[in-house]
């Protein structure tokens, strides 16, 4: 797998927003854009039950 471990050597100390998000106690994109999108189709008589998943442990109280 030479092209896995070398995006490993390039991403370095690269961290995702999601993770800074999350050491600095800040609710994530996800939380924002997924939640708005579950409560919209909620709105609109649809489920979106595997985006409202996802977006339920990123909208969780960071401890």
């Amino acid at each position: 797998m030479p092209l896995l471990e070398n995006a490993y050597l390039y991403a370095g100390a690269h961290k995702t927003s999601m993770l800074q998000d999350r050491k600095a106690r800040r609710s994530s994109e996800t939380a924002y854009i997924g939640g708005a999108i579950v409560r919209l189709g909620e709105q609109s008589g649809v489920s979106a039950p595997v985006l409202n998943a996802l977006t339920t442990p990123a909208s969780a109280p960071i401890q």
